[in-house]
């Protein structure tokens, strides 16, 4: 199981139960390049360097989304590769979901968590 097919199908399923049914496969890439970049965004400031002392917020924004939504777009959304991740993992049994909502929502925290704490 790839983690990031994973997260992008949990994404994906929840928000199939929303009014952005009709677009949860672009909404979802978007979720996961904003959860990512913060990610990077919180290893890259407090581990290695602060990249805000060198070049301005929007250049940094821009160097790190822009990338990450081609990459989002080439892995889930060209060729409608979503819908073979959605099929592969459409027969999840009750407690396989209720687990996945469990991972999805500790990525959730753990981000946010790691934003404000770090």
């Amino acid at each position: 199981m790839n983690i990031l097919d994973y997260i992008y199908y949990r994404l994906f399923y929840v928000l199939q139960k929303t009014n952005a049914k009709d677009i949860a496969e672009y909404v979802a890439s978007i979720w996961l390049v904003v959860l990512l970049g913060l990610n990077i965004i919180v290893v890259v400031g407090d581990f290695i360097i602060n990249p805000l002392k060198h070049i301005s917020s929007k250049a940094y924004g821009l160097i790190l989304f822009a990338p990450l939504m081609l990459l989002m777009y080439f892995l889930f959304l060209r060729g409608k590769r979503y819908l073979q991740i959605v099929e592969q993992y459409a027969n999840e049994t009750k407690q396989q979901r209720m687990r996945g909502h469990l991972i999805l929502i500790a990525y959730l925290v753990t981000t946010f968590a790691a934003l404000i704490l770090l």
